[in-house]
């Protein structure tokens, strides 16, 4: 019997070839206002906690990433508003999905433990579940 030693370098080509390694997926989640409006955009995302930070100011006509290489997280939460603070609705095609209560602030923040546990200077709001794949885009209208 004869044993093969193909050593480190062999091993890790052999493992790549016959897909026993996976790379990791890139899931980016780009906002679009497509809108006259200002967007505001808070995201939030579980991690073994809810993480939530905002703002991201997307101006009319605008395209900006939000959430880049995130493929550990398979959805994000999002709270957009306007300038004058009325939220935004996603419709159901953007795979928008129902709301969570997560806390924010008025000024740029970064939360962890956002879920129900708002510290003195936060309030909860509304976020909506949007399912990340590959090169997710949400188009604001």
């Amino acid at each position: 019997m004869k044993i093969f030693d193909i050593g480190l370098g062999g091993a890790v080509g052999w493992m790549l070839l016959s897909g026993l390694t996976t790379t990791p997926a890139r899931a980016d989640l780009t906002i679009c206002n497509r809108s006259d409006q200002n967007a505001n955009v808070a995201r939030a995302w579980l991690n073994n906690d809810w993480q939530a930070e905002g703002w991201f100011y997307v101006r009319p006509g605008e395209c900006k990433k939000i959430m880049t290489n995130q493929a550990r997280f398979p959805t994000a939460h999002l709270h957009i508003m306007n300038d004058e603070g009325s939220p935004w609705i996603l419709k159901p095609e953007s795979g928008a999905l129902p709301t969570r209560e997560l806390c924010v602030k008025n000024v740029k923040f970064a939360h962890t433990n956002a879920a129900g546990n708002c510290l003195e200077d936060m309030y909860p709001t509304s976020f909506q579940k949007i399912p990340i794949t590959s090169k997710f885009t949400v188009n604001l209208d």
